[in-house]
């Protein structure tokens, strides 16, 4: 658990998302190959009906069929973070 919880940590001044696909669609149409990891852009597009997004572990949004969502780190917005020592 450390270990993997280590990787998630990088520079504050990094414009990185964190993402994870929690229940991704796998059939003879549709692959995952990345369910989880690091980018600076991401876009989404729905392929499902009665569909949220949920975003950051409680916010959700309807995100039906046809919907796309471009996901970045505006520098205003941006998480500020602070380490303490033990």
């Amino acid at each position: 658990t450390d270990h993997y919880n280590q990787s998630l940590v990088f520079c504050p001044e990094e414009p990185k998302i964190f993402f994870s696909i929690r229940e991704p669609i796998v059939n003879r149409v549709f692959t995952s190959h990345q369910n989880r990891g690091f980018t600076s852009k991401m876009c989404v597009r729905s392929r499902c009906w009665n569909a949220c997004m949920v975003v950051d572990g409680g916010t959700s949004f309807e995100f039906n069929d046809g919907a796309i969502a471009t996901l970045t780190v505006d520098e205003d917005d941006a998480l500020c973070t602070v380490v303490l020592e033990d």
